[in-house]
């Protein structure tokens, strides 16, 4: 659906519609969906995308309506299908190679609109990782602090012993940087976030 830029999505998907885009995306057949219940078909999606249906809807459209620049995708840029690449890219974090065959697209296309979409979406954290407006300044506010070990490429030149102990995560068993989250209990909002940093200057466990 297209329309213009006054605030209207112009590709509205629904939470149904999202699905099916998304698993067939990762060559799931549609005789295989349709054997499987609802439940195991959202199942399947949150492992390639990490989260349900439902919320990849309502990021997709945010995109769409968001009144700030450097999150809005434009109409000419709308792309349901690389809007569900970028968000298997953050969650499964693999590389161009192992990803080309599942989604049959040369590397140089995903590459850049995928990142396009990654951009966008960290743009919404302005708007969405935040104190409410109205946070009880008076009162106490009770959060969750936790931190989330994040998998990066190592990043060293040595030809050989390409290993950097300041970037190593016993949980990973690998390269990774650390993310500090603070979870409203309340609400299950994320309210806080703090990092990345290495296991050098990672002051909290």
């Amino acid at each position: 659906m297209s329309t213009d830029d006054g605030g209207v999505p112009t590709c509205v998907r629904t939470p149904s519609e999202i699905l099916k885009i998304g698993l067939k995306l990762v060559r799931c057949s549609e005789g295989r969906m349709n054997r499987a219940g609802i439940r195991s078909n959202i199942t399947r999606f949150k492992k390639h995308y990490g989260c349900n249906p439902s919320v990849a809807a309502r990021i997709f459209e945010d995109l769409q309506v968001t009144d700030l620049p450097e999150a809005r995708i434009g109409k000419t840029k709308v792309s349901c299908s690389y809007f569900l690449q970028s968000l298997n890219f953050l969650y499964v974090y693999e590389i161009e190679e192992r990803r080309e065959p599942i989604f049959d697209r040369s590397p140089k296309t995903p590459r850049k609109w995928v990142w396009c979409c990654v951009k966008k979406v960290a743009a919404l954290r302005q708007l969405k990782i935040k104190w409410p407006d109205d946070f009880p300044h008076d009162d106490e506010w009770v959060i969750s602090v936790d931190c989330t070990d994040c998998p990066i490429e190592e990043i060293t030149t040595h030809p050989t012993l390409s290993q950097d102990s300041e970037l190593f995560s016993f949980k990973l068993n690998g390269a990774g940087y650390r993310c500090e989250h603070g979870i409203d209990l309340f609400y299950s909002n994320v309210l806080w976030v703090n990092g990345p940093f290495c296991r050098a200057n990672a002051t909290t466990t």
